[in-house]
């Protein structure tokens, strides 16, 4: 009887091992990545661009609608409201993008400037039909990290890094 040779089999990682250790390593990296909370920069440019979208919403919605929007302000967060002449200042239709939010926390105004407005005046915008845009600058602080959201002239509003302002208060040139 005559046997065959004995095959010596080297020892290697099989495709389902290899998949399993892909599938694990994956996992671990997504985990990682949820739990680190993003820096100060990022949150406050993420609430100064949501900030310029709206306020930039509230005056075409002004113009569109015809109806006054007003924008408050105050320590805890912000809210619009459109003027009716029956009912006054009431939260406008339109549900989700004009409900009251609440700043994130640690996200503070620090300074507000409104063209033509008295310093004492209370923290509010007004976008009225038909009327050119009010400028205005809006500061935003989180930590060491400060962002302005600003209307410029031609009425777009934009959330800028503080590097990037240029002058102190809105003026119309």
């Amino acid at each position: 009887m005559v046997c065959a040779p004995r095959r010596r089999r080297t020892r290697a990682f099989t495709l389902i091992e290899l998949l399993v250790v892909v599938l694990i390593m994956g996992v671990l990296a997504g985990l990682v990545t949820t739990t680190v909370p993003p820096g100060d920069r990022a949150v406050l440019a993420t609430e100064a661009q949501r900030l310029a979208r709206l306020l930039e919403l509230a005056a075409a919605q002004a113009q569109a609608a015809g109806m006054p929007l007003r924008w408050s302000a105050g320590a805890a967060g912000y809210q619009f409201a459109a003027y009716r002449a029956e009912a006054g200042w009431a939260p406008p239709d339109g549900g989700e993008v004009w409900r009251a939010r609440s700043w994130p926390p640690g996200i503070a105004v620090t300074r507000v400037a409104i063209e033509d407005a008295p310093r004492r005046a209370p923290l509010a915008l007004y976008f009225y039909p038909g009327a050119p845009p009010v400028l205005f600058s809006i500061e935003l602080t989180l930590g060491a990290e400060r962002m302005r959201v600003a209307m410029s002239p031609l009425g777009t509003v934009r959330a800028l890094v503080m590097d990037e302002a240029v002058d102190d208060a809105p003026s119309r040139p």
